[in-house]
């Protein structure tokens, strides 16, 4: 375990039982009815305990998905979640910040398993914030303020916080091209980059069981679901709140003032 993880445990996941998923990310929380009213004090440190530890694990609950859109967009502090939808395994196979919302990825998402899903089904999240602070201290900052070309329009390479505290790499799938290099400098960066992003090292695998509930920061996890045995699969519900455009790097410094 990571000693930023160790110091920030006791405060972000409160009274609450705890384990760490990953020496760089993510807490199981235990002894949580999510299905029943919960104190404005609890939410308040389930925000707290996501913002710091990026995903949260949660096993045994029972959620409506009106419940499940409610709860996301309480911890999103969004007046209301993206409609829930059923997702099938399949749609979410491939590794993506939000498969729905590319350009805008929704801050808080969800995913839970309401019916027995099939042997074998599994979660992956990737931490950027890890992949970011585990490349080469040059190539981190050649990055800092390049831009992914997209069919879509250009997204920022590396995204901040509002305050400029934390920053992520932010390398869609659908990436072709960094604006501003030459197209061979790239070609050979891109792989590069992605091979970062979802490297083992920086990667959680969960083993879905019925019950399962799993909350985190569209922002700072890349993710993806393995199907389990071939056949008929249960759907999971899916909810997501606060859409936001990433914020690049540039936008979140502050310009030095320079008095002469």
């Amino acid at each position: 375990m990571s000693a930023h993880l160790a110091a920030a445990l006791p405060a972000a996941a409160t009274a609450l039982p705890f384990r760490p998923l990953h020496p760089e990310f993510g807490l199981e929380l235990y002894g949580l009815d999510l299905a029943a009213p919960q104190p404005e004090a609890v939410l308040d440190r389930l925000v707290a305990a996501l913002a710091e530890h990026q995903l949260l694990l949660l096993r045994d609950q029972a959620l409506s998905p009106a419940q499940l859109a409610a709860l996301a967009a309480r911890l999103a502090h969004a007046p209301r979640a993206l409609p829930t939808a059923l997702a099938a395994p399949g749609d979410l196979a491939g590794w993506a910040f939000d498969p729905l919302s590319p350009r805008r990825p929704a801050r808080v998402q969800a995913l839970f398993a309401a019916a027995p899903p099939a042997p074998g089904l599994t979660g992956l999240f990737a931490s950027q914030i890890a992949a970011l602070a585990g490349l080469n201290p040059w190539l981190a900052y050649h990055v800092a303020y390049l831009e992914a070309a997209t069919p879509a329009g250009p997204l920022p390479l590396v995204q901040a916080d509002a305050a400029g505290h934390r920053r992520a790499l932010f390398l869609p799938p659908e990436a072709t091209a960094l604006a501003g290099l030459p197209a061979a400098e790239a070609a050979a960066l891109l792989p590069r980059l992605r091979a970062a992003a979802t490297a083992p090292a920086i990667t959680w695998r969960h083993g879905f069981r019925q019950g399962d509930l799993l909350l985190w920061d569209g922002h700072a996890l890349l993710h993806r679901l393995a199907p389990g045995q071939a056949g008929a699969q249960a759907p999971l519900l899916r909810a997501a709140a606060a859409p936001e455009a990433p914020l690049g790097a540039a936008a979140a410094t502050t310009p030095y003032l320079i008095a002469g």
